[in-house]
C-alpha cells in the first residue's frame, strides 16, 4: 500500500513500539512519609491534594472582629433579660402567697396564737425571700444597662 502525499510533500513514518529487553531486579522504592503529615484533622487536608488548607469558620462573609463583638453583646443581654423575667415570675408567686396567708388571718380571727404565729412566720420568710430576689433583679437590671453600652459604643465604631 501506497501513503499519499500530505500536503507538504513528506511521507509520515510510523513508529514502532518500544520494547523493554531489560529486566530489572530492583526491588520498588517505597513511599516515604511526610515531614509534616496532619492525622486526624481531615478539615486540614483536601481530599485532592495532600495540601494544607486553611480551616473553615462559620462566619466567611463578615471579617469584622467587631461585627461578631456585638453578636456577643446581643446575646448575654438576651440571656439577662431572660433571668429578670423568670425571677419576675417567681417574685408574683411569693406575693399571691403572701395575700393568701393575709386573707386566712382576716377570716379566722378566733384561731389561737400558735397558728397565728405560724402564718406570720411564713409570711415573713416569703417577703424575705421577695426581697433577696428584687436584690438580684437590681443587680441583673445593672448588668443589663452596662451591657447596652458596650452594644451602643462597639455600633458607633462600625
Amino acid at each position: 500500500m501506497q501513503r499519499k502525499n500530505n500536503s507538504f510533500g513528506k511521507i509520515p513514518k510510523l513508529k514502532k513500539p518500544k520494547i523493554n529487553t531489560k529486566i530489572k531486579n530492583v526491588n520498588p522504592k517505597r513511599k516515604t512519609k511526610k515531614k509534616f503529615q496532619i492525622s486526624k484533622k481531615p478539615s486540614l487536608v483536601s481530599k485532592q491534594k495532600p495540601t494544607i488548607q486553611k480551616k473553615k469558620t462559620w462566619n466567611n462573609t463578615s471579617k469584622n472582629k467587631s461585627s461578631t463583638n456585638t453578636k456577643i453583646i446581643q446575646e448575654k443581654i438576651l440571656e439577662l433579660k431572660r433571668q429578670q423575667k423568670s425571677l419576675l415570675e417567681k417574685i408574683r408567686n411569693n406575693l399571691k402567697k403572701i395575700q393568701d396567708s393575709s386573707i386566712s388571718l382576716s377570716g379566722l380571727e378566733h384561731l389561737s396564737e400558735k397558728s397565728v404565729s405560724a402564718i406570720q412566720k411564713k409570711r415573713s420568710k416569703e417577703a424575705a425571700s421577695c426581697q433577696q430576689l428584687m436584690k438580684k433583679i437590681s443587680l441583673i437590671s445593672d448588668e443589663i444597662s452596662r451591657w447596652e453600652l458596650k452594644y451602643k459604643k462597639s455600633l458607633d465604631i462600625i
